[in-house]
């Protein structure tokens, strides 16, 4: 005995709203997930945190060598430069997913103000780029002691 399944039209036609809701929910949570690589250049992902007197900016750079990144700060402007460079030429058949992104990189973003630039320290271990700005004196909190009159 062969089993027909019988088509529910109206339950296919209410699964359509659902689909177009969540393909809107994608685009909003993650717009760069519907551009190719070749349309949208690859931004490393940062981690940035204060400590007292340090403003500490980590950036992820798996395959990146130290001599192939460029930091620039110039005002309130943090910008990280480089390339992830592909050594070997492979066809582009073969390939059942591609998300590694080769080529140039860059990322800005906007330092506070009332840092020594000049005093900035980059080190690079294991893939992570920590970029370490001292904050300037008059920009370090002080404590004030309240006296009783």
């Amino acid at each position: 005995m062969t089993l027909m399944r019988r088509p529910q039209r109206f339950t296919e036609l209410m699964a359509l709203p659902t689909a177009v809701d969540r393909m809107f929910e994608d685009l909003m949570a993650r717009p760069w997930s519907w551009l190719s690589s070749e349309l949208m250049p690859t931004q490393p992902l940062l981690d940035v945190h204060m400590t007292g007197d340090t403003y500490y900016v980590e950036a992820a750079l798996p395959g990146i060598k130290p001599e192939d990144v460029d930091i620039t700060i110039e005002g309130d402007m943090l910008t990280i430069k480089g390339e992830f460079k592909k050594e070997e030429k492979r066809e582009e058949e073969g390939y059942l997913l591609r998300e590694m992104h080769r080529g140039a990189f860059s990322r800005t973003i906007t330092l506070p103000t009332g840092l020594k630039a000049d005093a900035a320290k980059a080190t690079f271990r294991d893939g992570v780029l920590t970029l370490e700005i001292p904050k300037e004196e008059t920009s370090k909190a002080r404590h004030v002691k309240v006296q009783a009159r």
